[in-house]
């Protein structure tokens, strides 16, 4: 049998057909259809070029296939794929999330690290796409507040980084600290900037996240930041999670991958908010 893909655990091939027509249907949808919700997988991504090849179509019917599939709301597109969309309260692990957009995330990285200066007082976040910032700052000399176990971790051997971390309760799958001590600490500490991660965004939502222990660390420090800079790739865009972090209008930074549909940006630029992306030549086109 050649060109074997596996995918979440199934084996696909060139006569995928055949295997089809023996699945059960599990959301009223033509079983293509319904193969594609399957290769989502647990990390709840994919790419066009990965479902074109291990389904044996085209690009161009991939595409058309993911907007049937984002007509149902079960999945939102993506520059260059897709991302399941999930249940408001089922945050993804962490490792999963790092091994998604890793490329687009370094780039949204180094943008957002033009931001900062020497001796600043900067808020990282948790998150991959706000501890992909580290590297881009290592050779600063910084203090740095982070409930991120990762990015204490990187600066132990970055002597020029002074680090200041909360006491609380250890979130285990995400590596960070919470709880109320977390919160009272926290909130006696003034930064000159906050990167901020987030699960979703939205025009009328604002920002939105899984955890409510980690909403209340990034409401304790948006309160006492001087600005703050929200970092999300594109698959956070139009996606609503479980609790409102804040209004669009109370961060001074949207930094993402690709430029946001115009009904976002309409409302970014009313709440005055600036949205930083990477150069158009080194990503392609704006996302749809």
């Amino acid at each position: 049998m050649k060109n074997k893909h596996i995918i979440s655990g199934f084996p696909i091939c060139w006569g995928y057909r055949t295997v089809l027509s023996a699945l059960p249907r599990r959301y009223g949808l033509n079983r293509r259809l319904d193969e594609i919700i399957r290769l989502f997988g647990d990390k709840g991504f994919a790419t066009v070029s990965q479902l074109a090849e291990a389904l044996d179509v085209s690009p161009m019917t991939i595409r058309r296939d993911l907007a049937v599939l984002e007509g149902k709301n079960l999945i939102r597109r993506t520059h260059g794929g897709a991302v399941l969309v999930r249940t408001l309260t089922s945050e993804p692990v962490y490792s999963d999330r790092a091994s998604i957009n890793v490329e687009a995330k370094e780039r949204i990285a180094e943008s957002a690290s033009s931001l900062v200066e020497e001796n600043m007082v900067i808020a990282i976040d948790t998150g991959s796409t706000c501890f992909s910032i580290m590297p881009f700052l290592s050779t600063k000399n910084l203090t740095i507040v982070t409930t991120s176990f990762r990015v204490m971790a990187y600066c132990m051997n970055h002597s020029n980084i002074r680090v200041i971390v909360p006491g609380g309760v250890l979130r285990p799958h995400e590596g960070s600290i919470c709880g109320s001590d977390a919160i009272e600490f926290l909130s006696k500490l003034h930064v000159d900037l906050f990167f901020m991660g987030i699960g979703g965004v939205d025009k009328d939502s604002g920002y939105t996240d899984y955890s409510l222990d980690d909403i209340a660390i990034k409401k304790t420090i948006l309160g006492n930041a001087a600005r703050t800079a929200v970092l999300a790739d594109s698959s956070k865009v139009g996606r609503i999670t479980f609790g409102h972090i804040c209004d669009l209008g109370q961060t001074d930074y949207f930094i993402t991958d690709h430029e946001p549909g115009q009904g976002l940006a309409d409302s970014f630029s009313k709440a005055g908010v600036e949205v930083i992306t990477p150069k158009e030549e080194a990503y392609g086109h704006p996302m749809a």
